[in-house]
């Protein structure tokens, strides 16, 4: 993995796959319980990112949410999409925080800019158990 990727040239890339992302689901519904398993798995990154940024994580708000094992795939399908919103205004402010911030990413504290990488890396793997086209 090429961890010399600017953070601006991740977040472009994390961009360009949430709109894609979001294209494939208006058009197709994944099973429910995949859905439940990948918007965990990005709630997962964001407590990640809010641990590294102690106050400053409560920039972005904590939605409040339906329990996920009470929604439907549909419902499911838009909660990805206000989650991931969720996901890229927190990234905007660890990158924010500056160079020397470190967040735990697969088990060693990195910079923002590999942190975007390797979450990019992340969701694209979660995007593959979608069936989606997007990665």
């Amino acid at each position: 993995m090429n961890h010399e990727v600017s953070f601006d040239a991740a977040l472009r890339d994390l961009t360009e796959f949430t709109s894609r992302q979001a294209d494939f689901l208006a058009r197709t519904t994944p099973d429910a319980d995949v859905l439940r398993a990948v918007v965990g798995m990005e709630r997962k990154a964001q407590l990640e990112m809010r641990a590294a940024l102690d106050d400053a994580g409560s920039a972005v708000a904590v939605r409040p949410t339906a329990p996920l094992a009470s929604l439907s795939a549909r419902d499911l399908a838009r909660e990805l999409l206000a989650t991931r919103r969720d996901t890229l205004a927190l990234l905007e402010v660890v990158a924010s925080a500056g160079p020397a911030t470190r967040v735990w990413s697969m088990g060693e504290l990195v910079g923002p800019a590999r942190y975007a990488t390797e979450l990019l890396g992340r969701l694209r793997r979660l995007d593959d158990r979608l069936g989606s086209v997007a990665s």
